[in-house]
């Protein structure tokens, strides 16, 4: 089994929403989860917030503004969520067969 980690992750406004409901009260449940791949259209690479800092705030809220994968590959089976002892942190737990 391989165990993916990753870091740096982008809240979007989309998922704001969502958490801001979550926060009211209504129950959350994960319908999917998806891995994809691409390139958001104008950044090969992201800009760096120390040397390109207007670039990486327009990046950033590009992401915001995001609701689907650039390019979604394959959904994957969600096997559960767990909650470490860590505050403010959930870890999903998927399958991607290949």
């Amino acid at each position: 089994m391989v165990v993916a980690q990753f870091c740096d992750m982008i809240l979007t406004n989309a998922g704001r929403n969502l958490l801001a409901k979550c926060i009211k009260g209504k129950q959350f449940r994960f319908s999917r989860a998806m891995a994809g791949d691409g390139v958001i259209d104008g950044y090969e690479t992201i800009p760096n917030p120390e040397t390109e800092r207007e670039q990486y705030i327009e990046f950033m809220n590009t992401v915001a503004e995001m609701t689907n994968l650039v390019s979604p590959i394959r959904e994957m089976e969600i096997r559960g969520i767990e909650t470490p002892p860590q505050i403010g942190t959930a870890t999903s737990l998927a399958a991607l067969s290949i």
